[in-house]
């Protein structure tokens, strides 16, 4: 069905909107008032796509952290909670990608087959010229497809690891990794999960983890 279903001024107003709440929350004016508000923005601004798998999984983070951000206590440990929990909600996100992969390929994922599959079948659906697109040029090398398919499926199965207690290296290099799989992603595939769900929400990963949050 043609997109968008709303009337256009109404997307353009919610969407405004919506981006406004989360800036201002960013800023610091209001930031509860201001997340509360956004949540049901974000329901009327994506209702209109929600139906689409790949806008649920590139969005549907947005409205949680909204939520545990809005309703986090006021005291040092409450905060700490709040971190743990959106380190919670992106682990999970990243360890059930792992396992849908498993589940559909098993351990055989890892040779790079079904990762060539997909780009060749993305190349061929999306871009103009496929034989001159980057995941088509990548489907052509079978150690390189083998090689990013387990980085990937590690990367993933490994990512609970980012809610225990860190410091600030190990938070570093976790964000670095899953920076360079959603940059991979939207490279190779178009999957755009880097601007709606990594870079605005991904940064807690830089915030090392607290022992009293795991403790509580």
């Amino acid at each position: 069905s043609a997109m968008p279903t709303l009337p256009l001024a109404l997307v353009a107003i919610t969407g405004l909107a919506f981006a406004t709440t989360l800036l201002a929350a960013a800023a610091d004016w209001r930031p509860r008032t201001m997340l509360l508000a956004a949540t049901p923005l974000y329901l009327i601004f994506f209702s209109q796509a929600l139906q689409t798998s790949k806008v649920v999984r590139k969005t549907s983070l947005l409205p949680w952290t909204c939520l545990l951000l809005a309703l986090a206590p006021e005291d040092g440990d409450g905060q700490a909670l709040t971190i743990l929990a959106i380190k919670i909600v992106l682990a999970h996100m990243w360890f059930a990608a792992g396992l849908r992969k498993l589940r559909h390929g098993g351990w055989r994922w890892c040779d790079g087959s079904t990762l060539r599959h997909h780009l060749a079948v993305e190349a061929l659906q999306n871009r103009a010229e496929p034989e001159r697109s980057l995941g088509m040029r990548l489907a052509m090398h079978p150690g390189a497809c083998a090689a990013l398919a387990c980085l990937t499926v590690v990367s993933e199965l490994a990512s609970p690891l980012v809610v225990l207690p860190t410091v600030a290296w190990a938070c570093l290099l976790a964000w670095a990794v899953f920076l360079c799989l959603h940059v991979g992603i939207w490279i190779t595939w178009g999957l755009d999960y880097l601007s709606f769900c990594f870079l605005p929400i991904g940064l807690v990963l830089l915030v090392p983890t607290e022992p009293s949050a795991i403790a509580a």
